[in-house]
């Protein structure tokens, strides 16, 4: 299951916005291990990127649901065309 550092799913907006600012500030804003291997949801095991962050706001929105997690981009990308 992916979970943020509060041992909840990644599915707030709260979530993706600590990962835009551990991508912007990592010195000052830097996930946990276990954080960052969580938001890790597109295309797992290449590092958390935006990407992550803006599939965390699908999740919150309604649009995907997190049991699709991970996913890869493309995967991704079918998804929120549905």
């Amino acid at each position: 299951i992916w979970t943020s550092d509060h041992d909840k799913f990644l599915e707030s907006m709260a979530d993706a916005a600590s990962i835009f600012q551990s991508l912007g500030n990592s010195d000052k804003y830097g996930l946990s291990d276990i954080g960052a291997k969580n938001a890790d949801v597109i295309d797992n095991g290449k590092g958390v990127t935006a990407a992550d962050a803006i599939a965390i706001q699908a999740v919150s929105a309604k649009i995907i649901d997190e049991k699709a997690f991970p996913m890869t981009q493309a995967e991704y990308s079918v998804a929120v065309k549905k």
